[in-house]
């Protein structure tokens, strides 16, 4: 049985488009709009609900006690800076935003009831993009995103020039820098601090946002591996998976911790002899390529316009989206 997320808004025109929206990213949830308080008190009598979107206008003051196991109330007016109220969403943001903090609050509150299992049930997978482009970016995250109906995922891209192309990811802070600094000044808590950084876009966890790639250098082997370690051993992600866009300290200890590694390339001779060179340095610090831990695939790559930025849905129509699914179903 699917679980429901209502909107319960005066404004219909609002709540109707928003319903669409939601059901166009086909969460699995089934959605359903009352605009009207009558109406909404006669459906919750007999009904539960997972989420509820409620405007600020309506009073539904003792309708909802033990109907609604989370609660986010639409604001009419923006929320003021150092908020911290993870109640309260401003109403007239980009829906892809309103989403995401929605279901960044949701998920992290479900993972705080869920048991946490033994590390060794985890899997670290690294998918190396050397060079790196917008293309092998959008496969490694449609990757993580189709992994993310099946398993609780966490995605971690370390770059050091990402670029800010999918306006449905919040690039907007430098989270990822926040939380090196953290690492290096003090690695107690470092979960907690972790789990305060994180965003969601519908299932999946991801961790972004650098201030400058140099954070990336500045973090040690020791570094990385201790907070791999804690990511087994302290939280419940299935899958732990690293955009890998630079060749540092840091993610050679990735690579070296991972238990799969996708090389991914597109058809091109540059792509070709980058891999080689890459396999040819690996080898010489001792990690062996010639394994089953390493697979190569191949992805179409794509022509870009500059400055434009994707929208989920059309990532998802995308042949990069395309082949991480026919990938994945091969798994």
């Amino acid at each position: 049985m699917k679980k429901i997320i209502v909107i319960c808004d005066s404004d219909s025109f609002y709540a109707i488009r928003l319903m669409e929206y939601i059901k166009r990213r086909e969460l699995g949830f089934q959605v359903l709009v009352f605009t009207e308080r009558d109406s909404f008190e006669e459906y919750i009598k007999d009904n539960h609900i997972e989420i509820l979107l409620l405007g600020e206008t309506l009073s539904l003051k003792g309708l909802l006690e033990d109907k609604v196991k989370y609660l986010y109330i639409l604001s009419e007016l923006p929320i003021k800076a150092g908020d911290t109220d993870e109640k309260t969403i401003f109403k007239y943001q980009s829906a892809d935003e309103l989403l995401s903090q929605v279901f960044t609050s949701y998920t992290k509150k479900q993972n705080e009831t869920v048991k946490i299992h033994a590390s060794n049930e985890r899997k670290i997978i690294s998918l190396i993009s050397i060079p790196p482009n917008r293309s092998k970016f959008c496969f490694t995250f449609s990757y993580a995103y189709l992994l993310s109906e099946r398993r609780k995922v966490l995605f971690i891209p370390l770059d050091f020039l990402p670029l800010s192309f999918l306006s449905f990811m919040d690039d907007s802070n430098p989270a990822l820098s926040e939380f090196i600094y953290y690492l290096k000044a003090d690695n107690s808590n470092l979960i907690s601090k972790m789990n305060q950084l994180i965003r969601c876009t519908d299932r999946v966890s991801y961790l972004t946002g650098l201030s400058h790639g140099l954070d990336l250098l500045s973090v040690t082997k020791e570094e990385m591996s201790g907070w791999i370690e804690e990511v087994k051993k302290q939280t419940d992600y299935d899958l732990i998976i690293f955009y890998l866009g630079s060749f540092a300290e840091c993610t050679l200890e990735t690579i070296r911790q991972s238990d799969e590694v996708l090389i991914i390339m597109s058809e091109s001779s540059d792509d070709e002899a980058a891999v080689k060179e890459l396999e040819r340095q690996l080898n010489l610090i001792e990690i062996t390529t010639e394994t089953d831990k390493f697979v190569k695939i191949i992805i179409p790559n794509h022509e870009w316009k500059e400055d434009r930025k994707l929208s989920l849905q059309e990532l998802k129509s995308m042949e990069t989206w395309f082949s991480a699914k026919q990938y994945i179903g091969r798994l």
